[in-house]
């Protein structure tokens, strides 16, 4: 039994070929040249953030710094040290308690012995009413005299400054400490966005929020500040594009602090509109040279069909015809006026077609001409056969008269011989 062909049209054949040779191998270089921009502008965005990041601990550092420059300048002053050293808490609270309201962005302030027990204290943080209940102050007094650091209070995430009291030189004896405090809120975030900026966030591992941005979703936050609080150096980025095509890449990272730990999230949100269009355009570009392949496809096909396929097949089935016996098929003139091989072909097409008339014409006149001389042979053999069968009777006639002669003779010498016994 034979096997079924299969049939592939050349339109197809021509698309397949096509699509393999060029749309396929110009969509690979299409999508690797945007996936490698956007990852090279993606990665850009993620460093410029990470940078806006480093700067915005930065920032809280030197807040941080500046609030220890003001608890040096009252720590080491002689007069200080001696009300510490009297409990003069009169003269702490007319001289040193009136900096909460004076300096700027103190919010509460603390005097203590060494051993921690406050002497006198403004601002009714709980941490530093009684006593010092901030065990890494003690930590850090071990390996400096002075230090700031970010802790959390009961008021929320605090900016602490801390020195032991001295004189002017710093060489007399200690005699107890001065705390500084400011509480990081959302006038503090919302000047550190004015410099850098760009959005910020902070969640302490008490889950208190400051943000000067509407966009961040806590869930997320909260997601992030569980790797933040495990892992020291946590770094986590995240992108996508605004409802304004704006692109926006954000850097999550935990902050330090004052025992070194991490003690809470910091999220910046740097948006990028340059960035955001070059991926729409990129986007929009490729969209067109899609949709440009797509219609040089649609042509080539059609061309392809019009100028080959339809041709071939219309030969086909003028050959067809042919084959079952019709030799009045006629090629199309427009075929014969072309310059390619379907020309060629049309031409071998016609030529066999105006041979195989010629050829069975002569066949015809073969025909007509056997038939006749074959009528004339039936005629003479007719002829023939009634000229035999007139010989044959005339033979018969004289054998009949042979034997009346031979018998006639038999009996006159048969008389002959009775007359001479008589």
């Amino acid at each position: 039994m034979q096997k079924k062909r299969l049939y592939f049209s050349i339109s197809l054949q021509v698309i397949v070929l096509v699509a393999v040779l060029l749309i396929i191998p110009l969509c690979i270089a299409g999508v690797f040249f945007y996936t490698s921009t956007t990852a090279n502008l993606h990665k850009i965005e993620q460093e410029n953030t990470l940078n806006v990041s480093i700067s915005a601990r930065k920032v809280l550092d030197g807040l941080g710094a500046n609030l220890l420059d003001s608890v040096l300048t009252n720590a080491h002053w002689e007069a200080n040290r001696k009300a510490v050293e009297d409990k003069d808490v009169t003269w702490l609270e007319e001289n040193m308690n009136v900096s909460v309201g004076i300096i700027p962005n103190v919010h509460f302030l603390a005097t203590a012995d060494l051993a921690g027990n406050i002497i006198s204290q403004k601002g009714d943080a709980a941490e530093f009413k009684d006593k010092l209940q901030v065990p890494a102050i003690y930590d850090r007094l071990k390996k400096a005299d002075s230090f700031s650091g970010i802790v959390q209070t009961s008021k929320g995430m605090a900016i602490i400054a801390v020195s032991k009291i001295t004189d002017e030189a710093g060489t007399a004896p200690a005699v107890g400490l001065l705390v500084f405090g400011r509480l990081l809120d959302q006038a503090a975030l919302d000047k550190i966005k004015d410099t850098l900026h760009a959005d910020i966030a902070l969640l302490s591992e008490k889950n208190q929020l400051l943000s000067t941005s509407k966009d961040l979703d806590l869930n997320e936050l909260k997601s992030a500040l569980i790797g933040a609080l495990k892992k020291a150096n946590y770094l986590e980025y995240d992108s996508f594009q605004s409802t304004d095509s704006t692109s926006v890449t954000q850097v999550f990272t935990g902050f330090q602090g004052l025992d070194g730990n991490s003690v809470g999230l910091l999220a910046v949100d740097n948006p990028s509109k340059a960035s955001g269009e070059v991926t729409n355009s990129l986007k929009k570009l490729s969209g067109i040279v899609g949709i440009i392949l797509i219609a040089l496809l649609v042509i080539l096909t059609w061309l392809v069909r019009r100028r080959i396929t339809v041709p071939i097949t219309r030969l086909s089935s003028l050959l067809g015809e042919v084959a079952n016996g019709s030799l009045r098929v006629q090629v199309s003139p427009a075929y014969l006026k072309r310059n390619d091989e379907v020309f060629t072909m049309a031409d071998a097409v016609q030529k066999m077609v105006s041979q195989l008339s010629v050829l069975i014409e002569q066949i015809n006149l073969t025909v007509q001409h056997v038939t006749v001389a074959s009528k004339e042979l039936y005629a003479g053999a007719i002829q023939t056969v009634q000229d035999a069968n007139q010989i044959a009777a005339s033979m018969e006639e004289m054998t009949g008269g042979a034997e009346i002669l031979s018998q006639g003779a038999q009996e006159s010498k048969l008389v002959k011989f009775n007359g001479i016994q008589a």
